[in-house]
């Protein structure tokens, strides 16, 4: 084809007839999302006597290849300018040279068709379909780098958020900073000063965020229609419920800060006491609240409020569960470590911290996991899909050993599972994993499904299914 160009995980040749091949945008999508390349078209051997002929077909080669570029139908971003498709003589071939950048991660994935499914990496010397998690996972990325906490686009006003609501959240802000600039403002221009509402054309009208935060849920669901905040209290002796906060229940407002307001209350006073002295003081209590309201913060600050149950938090006297629909915008190593942060809703976090609700960006679950390490209770187990939801457990219990450790984090991941699959998921014996299942159930962690021996499975106390 062209002597001396050789096919490689930055360049592509391809032999061309009389239109573009299928192929070619597969490549344009590999190259987009990875580290970019360039596509050689080859279009005949050079022939004096036809010269004007050949001109004239690359050039509509050209311009084809630069109008399918800018048809959002056709592909999801335009990589390409004038000087990015050219026509060129490679070694007495007529050729069409494309040369593709890497996109920015805002840019990504790139995609044909209008179908995410249609989405393409480079893998060597070919095109590898990009897997749902990985795509679904670049979405995220991006609309968390795109995402500015703008003027709603439904028309929504100031007044037509819970005015209650926003009279607390003000009264909060007012106790914490008692000589704040905005004291003496209008409500309207307090929401405006701390970015509740911003300039549109007609004025200041709320945030997307603030819709979330501080409207009624009838009309949040108008826009949300996925949106759902729900906690509850079960007995820990037979797990029969008895407690209920929904948001769709129609005795609040149903918003994201009156669910912190009345979840945090439920939390202070129904959360163990542990015992821990901190200069002369037992700060056993407080330290168990903080560590689980940070969670709930998190979940909330994180939360898909456009896909599947938002966010469900269920707490019995073994432990609490935190989920929330929607991937982590960070890996799990990087939570833990600590100094990284890419929450989904800015603006959510923006208001929370106003209020000192949170802790400093990226720090949070490092804070979380050590509080509960001071209290000498198990760290918390997280399980995630990477796409569709997270969840994080906190057990009340104290001085698990390494192999009870091992075998509930065992079964945070699998769900319900037998002896077999424990070993293999744990590398520990039948016999290790027996005994760690055994203290594991008297300390009222875990319980079987009642069968004798064939078929009996083990599960957490209190799990749900997934969101």
């Amino acid at each position: 084809m062209f002597e001396g160009l050789k096919k490689n995980e930055n360049v592509e040749l391809m032999t061309v007839k009389d239109r573009i091949p299928a192929a070619f945008w597969k490549t344009y999508s590999a190259f987009a999302n990875t580290s970019g390349g360039t596509i050689y078209l080859d279009i005949g051997e050079t022939n004096s006597n036809k010269q004007l002929a050949e001109a004239d077909h690359s050039s509509q080669m050209v311009k084809t290849i630069l109008d399918a570029a800018g048809n959002l139908s056709r592909v999801s971003h335009n990589a390409l300018s004038g000087d990015s498709v050219k026509a060129e003589t490679i070694g007495g071939h007529d050729a069409i040279v494309v040369s593709v950048p890497a996109c920015p991660p805002e840019a990504k994935p790139v995609y044909l068709n209008g179908n995410p499914a249609l989405c393409y990496e480079r893998d060597g010397t070919k095109d590898r379909q990009m897997d749902l998690c990985k795509v679904l996972g670049l979405f995220f990325s991006s609309s968390c780098l795109r995402k500015v906490d703008g003027p709603n686009p439904f028309g929504v006003l100031l007044e037509d958020l819970d005015q209650r609501c926003l009279a607390r959240y003000r009264s909060l802000y007012d106790r914490l900073f008692p000589t704040n600039h905005l004291k003496s403002l209008s409500m309207a221009d307090f929401c405006a000063g701390l970015g509740i509402t911003r300039k549109a054309r007609d004025g200041y009208v709320p945030t997307t965020e603030a819709i979330l935060m501080f409207a009624p849920y009838r009309l949040i669901s108008q826009f949300y229609p996925n949106f759902y905040l729900d906690f509850q209290i079960l007995s820990a002796r037979d797990e029969k419920r008895l407690l209920k906060i929904s948001c769709d229940d129609g005795l609040w407002s149903g918003n994201v800060f009156d669910f912190y307001l009345k979840v945090s209350d439920e939390l202070f006073h129904r959360l163990p006491s542990p015992y821990l002295l901190v200069n002369g003081v037992d700060r056993g209590h407080d330290t168990l609240v903080e560590a689980v309201i940070e969670g709930v913060v998190n979940s909330l600050n994180n939360a898909d409020f456009q896909h599947g149950t938002s966010v469900r938090i269920v707490l019995d006297g073994r432990g609490i569960s935190i989920e929330n629909s929607g991937s982590m915008g960070i890996n799990l190593e990087e939570a833990f470590e600590g100094g990284h942060s890419n929450p989904r809703n800015r603006g959510i976090v923006s208001f929370f911290r106003s209020v000192k609700i949170g802790d400093l960006a990226g720090t949070g679950i490092r804070k979380m996991m050590a509080a509960l390490r001071s209290l000498q209770m198990s760290e918390p187990f997280y399980r995630t899909d990477n796409v569709c939801f997270v969840s994080v457990y906190i057990s009340f219990a104290k001085g698990l050993s390494q192999e009870e450790k091992k075998v509930f984090a065992a079964l945070n991941k699998l769900g319900a599972a037998g002896i077999k699959d424990l070993v293999a998921e744990t590398g520990y014996s039948r016999y290790q994993t027996n005994a760690a299942l055994v203290k594991l159930m008297n300390a009222g962690l875990v319980r079987t499904n009642g069968a004798a021996t064939k078929g009996r499975t083990y599960a957490i106390i209190g799990r749900h299914a997934k969101i």
